[in-house]
């Protein structure tokens, strides 16, 4: 826990369990005094991981209530999650269904991230595209930086937020392929990977390789670009010959 110690971390539990918690029933539980109970408290307060609880006068009570302290929204974001299982679960659940039902799943998820990031991105040069993704994973990103040398180009992610999905279900990772072909106009492939034990992702921008971003959707990554169409690369696409094979 970034934020406090082990001993802070416990008593986040103990105010959980308890939903709130005054003063002296914190001193009584843990066996402190009252004055080292209230420092612990206001140490959580100023770190944001307690709020205190608007006070309400409870009826057949007299004299002023003593002020109660629950957890905050920060402090139940530090509490274990399982997001990860969750998303592995749905991979699984739509791979097992009829109709390859994992493509439209992923495929979906590629369309609302290029919905979210295209406004964004919309009008720019290649180089003003690529400064703008580098919150593409996160908010404010400090993991992620772009590398280029003028004829190539690379968006490096040190920090995956879903390695333990990326790991388990490496499927996940063709949205981030075909989203960013998508949002940049050109085909992007990994040369690295983080759950393969390079320390790192490393998207390549093959900027000879412009794609017609409005007729893409979803591609796995790793397929043969020239046999697959989402990502045969503009003006080099293959007609269909109607000729009929002779038995």
């Amino acid at each position: 826990m970034k934020t406090g110690t082990e001993s802070q971390m416990a008593m986040l539990q103990f105010i959980l369990r308890r939903e709130t918690v005054s003063v002296a029933e914190l001193a009584d539980a843990w066996h402190v005094s009252y004055e080292a109970a209230r420092v612990q408290l206001k140490q959580l307060l100023a770190l944001a991981l307690v709020e205190i609880v608007p006070k309400q006068v409870a009826q057949n009570k007299v004299g002023r209530p003593a002020t109660r302290y629950r957890l905050s929204p920060k402090a139940y974001d530090l509490l274990p999650k399982t997001y990860d299982e969750l998303a592995v679960d749905l991979i699984d659940a739509a791979a097992k269904m009829q109709l390859d039902g994992l493509t439209p799943l992923l495929s979906a998820v590629t369309d609302q991230k290029v919905a979210k990031w295209a406004p964004e991105v919309a009008g720019k040069s290649i180089e003003q595209r690529l400064e703008v993704l580098r919150n593409y994973f996160m908010e404010n990103d400090p993991h992620t930086e772009v590398i280029t040398d003028g004829t190539s180009y690379r968006l490096i992610h040190f920090h995956c937020p879903l390695l333990t999905v990326a790991r388990k279900r490496p499927a996940w990772c063709s949205v981030h392929t075909s989203a960013l072909s998508r949002l940049l106009g050109y085909r992007v492939s990994r040369e690295e990977r983080i759950q393969h034990g390079d320390g790192r992702c490393v998207f390549l921008v093959h900027a000879n390789e412009p794609i017609d971003a409005n007729h893409v959707r979803f591609t796995w990554e790793g397929e043969d670009t020239d046999k697959k169409k989402p990502f045969a690369p503009v003006g080099n696409k293959k007609r269909k010959s109607t000729r009929r094979k002779r038995r």
